[in-house]
């Protein structure tokens, strides 16, 4: 029988990337379309654009067997220094024991008390019942910023790394409550208060943390329960004392002198603080210490966009607080986000704005940290520099990344000659977790938006590539920031797109199969994206009327609440393969598949019921995946008295004479 001593948990070094390399090729992870294996060089530049903190390697007899890592940066962009994603968990097939699976994650879950980071983030796949059951001895969850993304991941939060580093135990009390039983039995989410039920040698601890802090702000074990807590306006420090083990407490705010908690003083008011604010403290106990750390940091006022004076290409135009993006924006819809340089920021960075006539200046300023991003507009370019004023040290040798995004699926990249349209899983030759070093060049990449007849040109003197859903993502390695260039121009253009409408003509419409229509439901909704945003937002239903005569589907209202987008969601039955009408070509839905998007309209081909199905939403989008023998459909209306509130079904079928023919 194994044991852990068969195993060794440890950090990457150097020499191991090859074998690495050879691992996730090996399992068939992280791998492109194009069918290219992954290489040392697409691993390097990988972990440098993610900015990879910490990666682990399980070895078992001296050979990598598995891998873990923590990293800054996503498809959604980059987190704050004190915030991490985690991601890379892979045992080899060979190998995937419970013995090899629990090792790395306890070795893992010990190391993070070293880590620099007090929030934990991850995606996992709704399908990957494992990894989502795994997930949960973590501590993660859903919470309000969750999301289900186009690969169907979820994006799900932890406060272990907050936990792990409020207390510390001494004395007897090391045995007592022994750090290697710690597990997490759940964790809630409420508004921005987390709260972990955990278990350490058979008892039970309780905390209660700000999602921004650094340590909870109310810890309860069998001993005593010490939080603070607001009441009149005003914020108190309190134990109480469960046991006659426990002595008294010493704490102090800040830098201010240990105050003492006891039985008969066991409360005190904290003066002269703000909303966040530290406490260190001692537990004395007849058997030892325990020292622990609170944080008391509620959550600032969301930030409001700031909506500029000038548009661009009757484009309005709306920085983004939060990160500093441009966004493009046109009927209250944004279609282009230019992004701010992109690394993890220090957590209370600002983004101000200074506007002049044709001229933006948006800057970025932190602790050591001062970043101006020039922007010059003109009649249909857009031209922007950067100028790094000051960067904290810890930046010096990292990879800065920037780029653009287009917010909608309906375009053409054009790489090297002839368009072809983006196919989420499909086109272009890209993952949303690594990159491929040869895809970058430094070279013009232009995207035609069909919906908005624009040609798209972006230009930089840096490598760039369509990778990760950037269009593009570009990267500079930051060694002497005084003296690197980082610009790029976007330039804009009217161009009529050729539309490729799939001929009809050798096909009759039939009755619409009702019965293979399954799982109807309508309710309102407060965006139309394929990423389903705000998981716990609450749907209201709406009522939904079939007319089968005339092959549409009513939606109701809802003269209650405001809202600005109607929806109806339902599956369609069909075989193994099913392909969608894109621009100009079928292309096959594979199972579990990336969520598609089309505009007004959907041509979808059985080719075991050899007929078509097409669905139209006006001025609307349809969203399509396949989930085994069905198609899963959403289709989102806006909620407005100019659009027809119905979505329109035919069925059609070839005719029989044209059977052998390929569609």
């Amino acid at each position: 029988m194994e044991n852990d001593s068969t195993y060794r948990v440890r950090t990457l070094v150097e020499e191991d990337i090859p074998q690495i390399v050879d691992l996730f090729n090996k399992n068939k992870v992280y791998q492109f379309q194009d069918g290219a294996a992954l290489t040392s060089e697409d691993f390097c530049l990988t972990m440098a654009i993610k900015e990879t903190s910490h990666f682990y390697v399980l070895e078992k007899n001296g050979k990598i067997i598995g891998t873990t890592a923590f990293f800054k940066f996503i498809t959604f962009g980059a987190l704050p220094l004190n915030e991490s994603y985690s991601g890379f968990l892979l045992i080899d097939v060979e190998h995937r024991t419970g013995a090899a699976i629990s090792l790395l994650h306890k070795e893992v879950l010990f190391d993070i008390v070293n880590c620099d980071f007090h929030t934990h983030f991850t995606e996992i796949s709704r399908y990957n019942k494992a990894s989502l059951t795994l997930s949960k001895r973590n501590g993660f969850s859903k919470f309000e910023g969750s999301y289900e993304d186009v690969n169907h991941c979820y994006l799900l939060r932890s406060s272990l790394p907050k936990v792990l580093k409020a207390f510390k135990f001494t004395g007897d009390l090391e045995s007592k409550y022994d750090i290697n039983t710690f597990k997490i039995i759940e964790q809630t989410d409420a508004a921005d208060i987390s709260t972990l039920l955990t278990e350490i040698s058979g008892k039970k601890m309780i905390y209660r943390c700000f999602s921004k802090a650094h340590y909870p702000f109310d810890i309860q074990l069998d001993l005593f329960r010490l939080y603070i807590f607001k009441e009149n306006n005003r914020y108190y420090l309190k134990c109480e004392f469960y046991s006659e083990q426990v002595y008294f407490v010493k704490a102090r705010v800040g830098n201010f002198k240990y105050v003492k908690l006891s039985r008969k003083k066991n409360q005190i008011a904290i003066k002269k603080v703000t909303l966040n604010f530290l406490i260190q403290g001692v537990v004395y106990t007849e058997i030892g210490e325990i020292k622990v750390q609170l944080h008391y940091r509620q959550p600032a006022n969301e930030k409001m966009n700031i909506h500029l004076n000038q548009s661009m290409f009757s484009y309005r135009l709306i920085v983004n607080r939060s990160n500093g993006s441009l966004l493009f924006v046109k009927n209250d819809r944004p279609f282009i986000e230019d992004t701010y340089l992109l690394f993890a920021l220090p957590e209370d960075v600002r983004f101000l704005v200074e506007e002049y006539e044709n001229r933006i200046i948006i800057r970025c300023i932190g602790e050591h940290l001062d970043i101006h991003k020039v922007i010059e507009l003109h009649p249909n370019k857009f031209e922007a520099r950067y100028y790094i004023k000051e960067l904290p040290d810890e930046n010096r040798g990292k990879v800065l990344k920037y780029g653009m995004k287009i917010l909608e699926q309906d375009y053409l990249i054009q790489e090297e000659g002839t368009p072809f349209p983006y196919v989420p899983g499909q086109l272009p030759n890209e993952l949303d977790d690594f990159v491929s070093m040869k895809q970058f060049k430094i070279s013009d990449l232009c995207y035609l938006i069909i919906s908005e007849k624009l040609k798209l040109t972006y230009s930089t003197q840096n490598p760039a590539a369509n990778q990760m859903q950037y269009r593009p993502l570009s990267f500079i390695k930051l060694d002497n920031y005084k003296n690197i260039r980082v610009d790029y121009s976007i330039k804009f253009e009217k161009k009529e797109t050729q539309n490729f409408n799939m001929n009809l003509r050798e096909f009759r419409e039939v009755n619409i199969n009702w019965k293979s229509i399954k799982n109807v439901t309508a309710y309102t909704a407060m965006e139309a994206s394929a990423v389903n945003y705000h998981l716990d937002q609450k749907r209201s239903p709406l009522f939904y009327r079939m007319d089968k005569d005339e092959g549409k589907v009513y939606i109701g209202d809802n003269k209650n609440i405001t809202f600005p987008y109607k929806v109806l969601e339902f599956s369609w039955t069909c075989s193994s393969h099913v392909e969608a009408w894109i621009h100009d070509a079928f292309y096959a839905y594979k199972n579990r598949g990336p969520i598609w998007e089309a505009r007004d309209n959907i041509l979808i081909v059985d080719r075991g019921k050899n007929h078509c199905f097409s669905i139209t939403a006006e001025q609307g989008r349809i969203y399509s995946f396949k989930e085994n023998n069905k198609i899963m459909m959403r289709c989102v209306i806006p909620n407005a008295s100019n659009v027809q509130q119905f979505i329109h079904f035919k069925q059609l079928k070839r005719e029989e004479k044209n059977n052998e023919q390929n569609l």
